[in-house]
């Protein structure tokens, strides 16, 4: 889904993924270290139009994530911001928050 040229997506620490390779890197360890699961919560198509009147695509979504390490387990709440271009991935950003007791 990743667009070949230009790829980049911001981890929620903050770190770059510069291209498909070092996502793909990045994913691979991150599943094996952290065992995932999500619901999602929702999705959103956003179209932004700048004062050139160029058009881009956004996809918005918002998930519940367990992280699993051995016997721990983290609640997260976390917002996907993808920018599409061509019908690919071409930027993304993860942002998160611990979810609060009773969530």
């Amino acid at each position: 889904m990743n667009s070949v040229e230009n790829f980049k997506a911001y981890a929620p620490t903050g770190e770059l993924i510069d291209g498909s390779d070092a996502h793909i890197a990045f994913l691979s360890k991150w599943f094996v270290e952290n065992n995932p699961k999500w619901t999602t919560k929702y999705m959103i198509a956003n179209e932004y139009t700048n004062k050139e009147g160029k058009s881009y695509q956004w996809i918005t979504s918002g998930h519940d994530l367990t992280l699993t390490a051995g016997e721990s387990e983290i609640k997260l709440n976390q917002v996907h911001d993808a920018l599409i271009v061509d019908g690919k991935v071409q930027l993304f950003y993860v942002t998160e928050r611990v979810q609060a007791p009773g969530e």
